[in-house]
């Protein structure tokens, strides 16, 4: 029976991932939000996920994750810290680590209407922090945080090397074909998706407003390069099925 090891890179919609797992092969089967991946957990289920870099995953059959657009997986990232500002979610902010909460009280004070706020507040963001923000699809893959992290093109370099890691990366924004790929690529049935952890509780960032999306996209150098090889890794793997469907008499026109 295949061991499956799911690197759950926060805000890339892998909860959606682990409630379909789930279903499939019942919760018994599943360990999620595991601390580390390894043999002893494998022993006990099918299959693991964790918020891990994927060094520190060992004793699988099949790995695999999901990446999303970099600024749509930042500004997630921000609205659900900001999330627990809410009334509605006090009593879920007093559970979170003294670092954790320190960020998302630091968070409180942003305007997200503001682009000069927003920079303000990544300019002040500790290099330490329990939470990593900026190139954080780049910081899991390559197995790099905090001190460790080298500039944005290498870490980008570093994170594309460990992609051959993964017998299977999805994205996020093609969510439900890819997880009937990946089902189908397991040879498990794909049960009904259930999306979570939708944010109905958080400030709107506008990514419509270029300075925002400016902002934003600094902090993102190494997620972006990471995120466009990607894509067009999967456009050069998508040309021959639109080569067959294109008719012969065209396909003259415009091959050799």
């Amino acid at each position: 029976m295949t061991r499956i090891a799911f690197v759950h890179i926060p805000k890339t919609g892998g909860s959606t991932v682990v409630r379909a797992f789930q279903a499939a092969l019942g919760p018994e089967a599943c360990a999620v939000f595991q601390p580390a991946i390894d043999p002893a957990v494998f022993a006990q289920a099918r299959f693991v996920s964790g918020h891990v870099h994927r060094r520190v995953v060992s004793g699988q059959d099949f790995c695999f994750t999901f990446l999303r657009h970099p600024l749509r997986q930042l500004v997630s990232h921000l609205r659900q810290l900001d999330r627990y500002n809410f009334p509605e979610f006090h009593h879920e902010r007093q559970t979170l680590s003294p670092s954790i909460r320190a960020m998302v009280r630091h968070i409180e004070g942003v305007d997200f209407r503001s682009s000069a706020s927003l920079a303000a507040f990544f300019a002040a963001l500790p290099w330490d922090a329990d939470v990593q923000l900026p190139n954080l699809q780049s910081q899991v893959l390559a197995g790099h945080r905090g001190w460790s992290i080298p500039p944005a093109r290498e870490l980008a370099a570093r994170a594309i090397a460990r992609l051959r890691d993964f017998q299977f990366v999805g994205l996020t924004d093609y969510l439900v074909a890819d997880l009937a790929t990946l089902f189908a690529r397991l040879d498990i049935p794909l049960p009904p998706i259930e999306h979570a952890n939708r944010q109905h509780h958080a400030r709107v960032i506008d990514l419509a407003d270029p300075a925002i999306r400016a902002v934003l996209a600094a902090q993102l150098t190494a997620d972006l390069l990471l995120y466009r090889h990607v894509l067009a890794r999967r456009r050069v793997r998508a040309l021959p099925a639109r080569i067959a469907a294109i008719p012969a008499t065209c396909l003259a026109k415009v091959l050799p």
